[in-house]
């Protein structure tokens, strides 16, 4: 038996535990994502991201630099919730759902919002 939850079942109850390592495993995995994400933002060029909109002419910057903050915004909003969850972790404390929940509505609004934003800087 292990000394931290690793695992509820749907009562609440802890159903199994673990070795404290398991709490690196979510800040190891952001780590792995935000370099993929970083590698994807410096090497593969702009033009062969697939984008929601065709980019007019002259429009580039605006377009590709609002697509860089949408995923800047994705890596944050990860990272936050990937921090939350490991304090959650380390305090016993279960709000897995909930967590989770947010960070797919706040992962929502960012890509919807910088989608909209980077229309509207192709039609001006």
């Amino acid at each position: 038996k292990g000394d931290v939850p690793i695992r509820y079942d749907m009562k609440g109850n802890v159903s199994g535990y673990g070795s404290p390592w398991v709490l690196l495993f979510l800040p190891i995995s952001m780590i792995i994502t935000n370099g993929i994400i970083s590698l994807v933002l410096h090497l593969v060029p702009v033009t062969a991201w697939n984008m929601h909109i065709k980019v007019n002419p002259g429009k580039e910057f605006l377009v590709y630099g609002d697509m860089i903050k949408m995923m800047l915004g994705c890596m944050m909003i990860l990272s936050v919730y990937t921090l939350v969850e490991t304090i959650f972790w380390a305090l016993n404390i279960d709000q897995t759902l909930l967590l989770s929940a947010l960070m797919c509505i706040s992962l929502f609004v960012d890509i919807i919002y910088y989608m909209v934003v980077s229309a509207r800087h192709n039609r001006l």
